[in-house]
């Protein structure tokens, strides 16, 4: 069974972070294809330029724009291999399981719009197991009854 993956899972199986090692044992062990959506996959390459744009601007933080560059062709590469596979559920039952998941849960922990998105589109898609390592992310989960594995 595929696994959904949000984008702090990402970030951490292509750049040295806490999780990394997780994540690279995740991969080892699963045969099938991670499974993300174009929302996933803008926010991942969305993530990387802004790091590159921090490290230009701060010089302390992010990383350079060709290590950018390059997690961006390895994010691609990964999708053209098949160990990424897009799906694209149906936006419109997306957004009214957001609605209805942050209806149930914002006011009280104060979930973010993208991560509410995110786990709405792995119970569209009718997957079970999600991968993060966002604490807030992973309460959201389990508390509309995925499984996070790590």
């Amino acid at each position: 069974m595929s696994a959904f993956a949000d984008t702090s899972f990402l970030c951490a199986l292509y750049h040295a972070q806490p999780g990394t090692e997780r994540a690279d044992e995740f991969i080892r062990v699963t045969a099938s294809p991670l499974v993300v959506t174009s929302l996933i996959r803008f926010e991942f390459l969305q993530g990387t330029r802004i790091e590159a744009w921090r490290h230009d601007t701060q010089r302390v933080a992010g990383y350079p724009l060709g290590e950018a560059l390059a997690l961006q062709l390895r994010f691609d590469e990964e999708m053209r291999a098949g160990r990424l596979q897009v799906l694209v559920p149906d936006w419109e039952t997306v957004f009214r399981m957001a609605d209805e998941i942050s209806e149930r849960h914002t006011a009280a922990k104060g979930y973010r719009g993208f991560d509410i998105l995110h786990l709405a589109s792995a119970k569209a898609l009718g997957i079970a197991e999600f991968l993060t390592f966002d604490a807030a992310q992973r309460t959201l989960a389990e508390a509309e009854g995925l499984v996070v594995p790590l």
